[in-house]
């Protein structure tokens, strides 16, 4: 079983901080599979256009409305934040790697 589906790498994560190679959008996302980061559907990361600081996702097949084309499984491929707990050691990469990608959607604060 892989690091991500065993939660062994939310684990990590929570005791030692976001890995340093995290920092870099491109370079995370290269990482890991499609499959790996719950992914149903074919995408592809590009620099932005609007910020040379990020990346921006797109599809690489159709997606139609409606259809799921990502699956969150907390302490999987995504780590929720109820509350200070939850939150890895605050290192550098860690801080970095929050001040990018933190996110809140349907009263859920996640990364």
């Amino acid at each position: 079983m892989d690091m991500i589906k065993s939660g062994r790498l939310c684990k990590e994560i929570l005791e030692t901080g976001i890995p340093p190679s995290w920092t870099s959008g491109l370079k995370m996302q290269s990482l890991y599979t499609l499959e790996e980061k719950g992914y149903k559907k074919k995408v592809t990361w590009k620099q932005s256009s609007i910020s040379e600081d990020m990346i921006g996702i797109f599809a690489d097949e159709p997606i139609y409305k409606g259809e799921v084309w990502r699956h969150y499984y907390h302490m999987e491929n995504i780590i929720v934040f109820k509350d200070t707990s939850d939150l890895p050691p605050l290192t550098p990469s860690t801080v970095e790697y929050l001040e990018k990608y933190v996110f809140q959607a349907h009263n859920v604060c996640a990364a």
